[in-house]
């Protein structure tokens, strides 16, 4: 059996040729599609076998990152096919322009052109972190037993490459210590310019700023109905929460009890927001509040699945910890797992793949991490691509993650590319 790799066109096959491409493989030689689990994230290849005897042979191919400036390059040195298995020494160079980090080859699966083929369990291969313009140690990529005898050419065996990538990281013109970020229905940008007493709203890449409404007090957080047809500020003081009209109409002061440090804007269509260390859920303007959730500590970021279950970190600095409650309940649990070893968290959010955490670190040279976490607080995914301590985070629709970093002489938004 001799390995080959999916071509740009069909044809006669001359020696070992690999090509990798973003999305389905259109562009290759008839095959079969990827199986119907394969995950959405990663940067494909595809690797054909035919039955012409061993090859041997050390290729690199380029994998293009949405936004970075240049491409990631996987490299599968020694690629051979022998004794029922296919096998190569993979390493990835980063010169995607930024930090990369979480990197991953995963096996989607083994086809042919009547269906899956049985294949081992393929444990996916860690690549770790890497700065722009390093390539990471090289891991052994295997896969096998293939029983092939008898099956129609090619079989093509499916993997990808996913991680997560820093893309750009731009400054907030005329801000200073910018207290939280949202994005309204179109995916724009909104930031509470706490200093300045106002809200900006720039486009998804933070470019183009233009202020929304200058404030009474200082805003705290920012957030869009579910809806999209207004805004909601909280604020450090009187009013705790403001109703921003989209007509640019004067802000109407909601009734609250008290200053509020933070509010977001449910799948659910419920307002939450922070008062201290408890987690409120605010009813119709001028009741009660219809829950609150109490922590040991004062509450420093949350978020809300579409079921109306919360995550949230809490406590003081350097023994913070993650926690979950249900809709309904009035107590919090600890998450276990990982999320039990994150005392520097400062923020969180649900992503498409899990609850995502920032957390700082105790030692000046060590860089901030991003981590993955699954609903029992088990670690999914770790990645050191911040570019500085985080005070908030909030997902773009098409899956970027906007990072607000703290400190400097102007508010920076990282942008994050989920791949």
């Amino acid at each position: 059996m001799r390995a080959r790799l999916a071509g740009p066109a069909p044809g006669a096959w001359a020696g070992l040729l690999l090509v990798l491409a973003l999305g389905p493989l259109a562009a290759a030689p008839p095959a079969p599609a990827p199986p119907s689990e394969a995950p959405a994230r990663g940067l494909a290849f595809a690797v054909a076998l035919t039955k012409e005897g061993r090859s041997h042979s050390s290729e690199t191919f380029d994998l293009r990152v949405p936004g970075a400036k240049g491409p990631l390059r996987l490299a599968l040195e020694q690629l051979t096919y022998e004794g029922g298995t296919l096998h190569a020494v993979a390493r990835v160079t980063n010169a995607t322009g930024g930090a990369v980090g979480g990197l991953r080859l995963s096996l989607r699966g083994v086809s042919d052109a009547r269906g899956e083929v049985a294949v081992a369990p393929f444990a996916p291969l860690e690549l770790g972190d890497l700065e722009d313009g390093a390539t990471s140690a090289g891991v052994v990529f295997r896969v096998g037993p293939l029983s092939l005898e008898g099956r129609p050419e090619p079989v093509v065996v499916l993997g990808d490459v996913s991680g997560i990538a820093s893309v750009a990281t731009v400054e907030v013109p005329g801000v200073a210590g910018a207290g939280a970020i949202g994005l309204d229905a179109e995916g724009r940008l909104l930031v509470a310019d706490a200093p300045g007493k106002r809200i900006l709203r720039a486009d998804a890449e933070g470019k183009g700023t233009v202020e929304v409404a200058r404030l009474s007090c200082a805003p705290t957080g920012v957030t869009a109905s579910r809806e999209g047809d207004v805004l909601y500020a909280s604020c450090d003081g009187s009013p705790g929460l403001l109703r921003l009209p989209r007509s640019g109409a004067k802000p109407v002061p909601v009734e609250t009890p008290g200053s509020l440090a933070l509010v977001r804007s449910g799948p659910d269509g419920a307002l939450r927001a922070v008062s201290g260390s408890s987690l409120l859920r605010l009813g119709e303007p001028g009741r009660a509040p219809v829950s609150r959730l109490r922590a040991a500590g004062a509450v420093v970021s949350f978020d809300v699945r579409p079921d109306g279950s919360v995550r949230l970190v809490a406590g003081p600095p350097g023994r913070r910890g993650v926690f979950s409650a249900r809709e309904g309940e009035s107590g919090l649990r600890p998450l276990g797992g990982a999320a039990a070893s994150l005392p520097r968290a400062s923020a969180c959010r649900f992503g498409p793949d899990g609850l995502y955490v920032a957390e700082g670190t105790g030692a000046p040279e060590a860089a901030p991490r991003l981590v993955v976490l699954d609903n029992a607080g088990s670690l999914l995914r770790e990645a050191r691509v911040l570019a500085g301590p985080v005070t908030d985070l909030a997902f773009g629709r098409d899956g970027r993650l906007h990072v607000l970093l703290e400190g400097g002489a102007a508010s920076r938004v990282q942008l994050l590319q989920l791949f």
